[in-house]
């Protein structure tokens, strides 16, 4: 054990033996508070969704015929909502459009995929064959090849490329009906509108906003407008596609801002102490105080993490249960690192500052 020769001696040694504590507790809050702003507190498994999606429209959807779920299934798409993003929520003035658009944003991240995927559906509608994903891989890197061409050869080469990589895993006699000009003719045309859409570029997601735009336009069910990309589109067609102004009157914007106060006091309350645990480094009094993160630091985790995990196990709502099952997070980062806190706390920081009190009074 270690001699003093002073009480003040032990003081300035007990003292500065809290600096490695000061970084530990900095380092933790800045992970707790980072991970709060801008990993996904609300992480989406579209794929869990869609499941539960298509068993609702089993009675309604006639066999082989193509449906949003279809599509999204298996697509590895997922929808995340950080910090940041329920922050920009509550300050907009309409917090729902700008949500739809925010999916949309994550479905322009997995466009190639549902573009290959919506092909591939579309080719199976007319046969009845079972959707594979080796087929769904083959005709993405096809589509690959038509976003890279750049004359009419090549075009017309990918064209061909993609109906090749379906008819491989469809047998000859399912397919030996198709009239192979005509496809590559309408697919040709979708391309050249897609372009001229685009600006000149052709992309997976423009392939399909532009001619799924103006199937609904022609069909009177559209808005007019042709859209490019996923967010303008799902963000200007959301009276059709999500009823907006239904869901505004069930959930009032109030309930947006009340959220972004609340997460922005979560991550204040460790930023806080980030600060504290940072300057008293270098201050003569190294304590500090964490009875706030304390008190309020559980939150983020019980209210993303505990409780949707919760609800799913208890409500009995099959449909619910589902949906929340879907519903993962991020908030357990700053549940561990709210752990660790209280742990550093007890086995750490308390006998240290119990010991500086004591030596306080004696002197």
């Amino acid at each position: 054990m270690r001699e003093f020769t002073s009480a003040e001696a032990e003081l300035r040694y007990r003292q500065r033996s809290l600096i490695p504590l000061n970084i530990f507790v900095a380092l933790l809050c800045a992970v707790a508070a980072l991970s709060i702003l801008f990993m996904p507190l609300m992480q989406i498994d579209v794929d869990s969704l869609s499941y539960l999606l298509t068993q609702q429209q089993e009675d309604s959807t006639e066999e082989g015929s193509l449906s949003v779920a279809d599509v999204l299934t298996d697509a590895g798409l997922t929808v995340s909502l950080n910090g940041m993003d329920f922050i920009r929520l509550g300050t907009e003035e309409d917090p729902i459009t700008q949500l739809v658009g925010k999916v949309g944003d994550s479905f322009s991240a997995q466009a190639e995929t549902l573009a290959a995927k919506t092909v591939v559906i579309a080719a199976a509608e007319s046969t009845g064959m079972e959707i594979k994903t080796e087929t769904v891989e083959k005709v993405n890197n096809a589509l690959t090849g038509l976003e890279e061409a750049s004359t009419d050869e090549e075009v017309d080469s990918a064209i061909s490329s993609i109906l090749d990589s379906i008819k491989e895993d469809f047998p000859v006699e399912q397919t030996q009906a198709w009239d192979d000009e005509q496809i590559r003719s309408t697919v040709r045309d979708m391309y050249d509108k897609t372009v001229a859409q685009n600006e000149g570029e052709f992309s997976a997601e423009a392939f399909i906003c532009v001619n799924a735009s103006e199937a609904l336009n022609e069909s009177g069910s559209g808005t007019g407008e042709v859209y490019t990309n996923f967010s303008d589109m799902m963000t200007g067609m959301s009276g059709t596609v999500v009823n907006t102004d239904e869901i505004s009157s069930q959930i009032p914007d109030v309930v947006f801002l009340i959220a972004a106060g609340a997460i922005g006091f979560f991550a204040l309350v460790w930023a806080i102490l980030f600060l504290f645990a940072f300057f008293h480094m270098f201050a003569r009094n190294k304590r500090f105080m964490m009875w706030y993160v304390k008190l309020f630091g559980f939150l983020p985790c019980l209210i993303f993490g505990v409780a949707p995990l919760l609800a799913g196990k208890f409500i009995q709502d099959a449909t619910l249960a589902a949906a929340l099952g879907a519903v993962s997070t991020f908030a357990w980062i700053s549940g561990a690192c709210y752990i660790l806190l209280w742990l550093v706390s007890i086995l750490w920081a308390f006998p240290i500052k119990h010991r500086i009190r004591k030596l306080k009074r004696e002197l």
